[in-house]
């Protein structure tokens, strides 16, 4: 360190907040104010100092949290004063975080990047996490996530959570499905939706949903009518019944090493593990269709929204779904929706 080796950055957009290096630029974070530095730097001796005065790119677009500040391929996310914002490598802002702007109240404790699941997540000390997947473009969160920090060994996604007077630490399980021993339901609710005109009168008959099956659940479908946020029906559906594989004609099996006859499938094509013959169980049981139709009662409408839950509990505590398509049958009325 020498004296006489230091960079001025301007007073405009208040203190320097946080430093982050991004290819071959130092970006420099200010409250109000984002400017970037380049250049290779002076040697050992302050001599063929090739960095540049810091440049302004943002006079209104600031970092107020340092720990937000994510290095990503996309480029950095960082929280400012008016939520969470991308700088892209070509230095251009985009207001990436409107989708969660709801949760711009919530303090983030760690910014974390998951190239693994290919997420940002914010971790909060206050409220749920909020995961962006850059390689989708959408936004989700983590409930009973809050924690004081976050950090990424090899693969695996670590964060410590403060619970009364002690602390624990957690570690991901990208092969488990609970959270703490505890069930993760998914949850996933859509905007207001007419698939006619605004305000058009339409009859929406029926849901159709489309998926693949991993474990038993009961999946929930409710729906809100002419915008009113109130769910005002539901149907429960216990997928398990024809999802599970049942035996059939058991026409019986052999062990190798002695001639006891032990239980076996129709049309087993047969195997063997160790001593024992292996029962497989006929057409598979990754064949079935999870597909299903949901008839809704009131039909007549100017907007719906649904909302899908899925439930496990008593032991149920595996993948449960995962949902691929949502169709729905709808037909238009040739109106506008009449209103008092």
């Amino acid at each position: 360190f020498n004296d006489s080796l230091f960079i001025l950055v301007s007073q405009v957009g208040g203190d320097i907040v946080a430093l982050k290096a991004m290819d071959d630029k130092l970006i420099i974070f200010k409250e109000n104010a984002i400017f970037y530095l380049s250049g290779d730097g002076p040697n050992n001796l302050g001599q063929q100092d090739s960095f540049i005065e810091p440049q302004l790119i943002s006079s209104d677009v600031g970092c107020t949290i340092r720990n937000s500040v994510t290095l990503t391929p996309q480029g950095l996310f960082f929280k400012s004063n008016k939520g969470i914002y991308l700088l892209s490598r070509s230095l251009g802002l985009d207001y990436i975080g409107a989708p969660v702007e709801d949760f711009n109240s919530l303090a983030i404790t760690k910014g974390e990047l998951v190239p693994k699941s290919n997420e940002v997540r914010f971790l909060t000390s206050d409220g749920p996490c909020l995961v962006y997947n850059y390689f989708r473009g959408f936004w989700t969160t983590y409930t009973n996530h809050e924690g004081s920090g976050s950090i990424m060994i090899g693969d695996t996604y670590y964060y410590v959570n403060s619970e009364g007077a002690s602390s624990r630490l957690y570690k991901q399980n990208y092969s488990s499905f609970t959270d703490g021993n505890t069930p993760i339901n998914m949850v996933l609710e859509t905007g207001w939706m007419n698939p006619i005109a605004a305000q058009n009168a339409i009859r929406v008959y029926r849901v159709l949903l489309l998926g693949s099956y991993f474990s038993p659940h009961k999946i929930k479908v409710s729906v809100a009518y002419d915008y009113d946020d109130t769910y005002v029906e539901s149907s429960l559906v216990d997928v398990t019944s024809y999802t599970e594989v049942y035996e059939y004609g058991d026409p019986g099996s052999t062990v190798s090493s002695t001639s006891t006859m032990v239980e076996g499938y129709y049309g087993d094509p047969g195997g063997t593990t160790g001593d024992y013959t292996t029962a497989i169980a006929y057409g598979g049981k990754d064949v079935m269709q999870y597909q299903m139709r949901i008839n809704f009662k009131k039909q007549k409408c100017e907007a719906m929204k649904i909302k899908i839950e899925t439930l496990q509990f008593g032991g149920q505590n595996g993948q449960g779904v995962s949902l691929s398509q949502l169709l729905f049958v709808a037909g238009a009325k040739g109106t506008d929706w009449k209103v008092k």
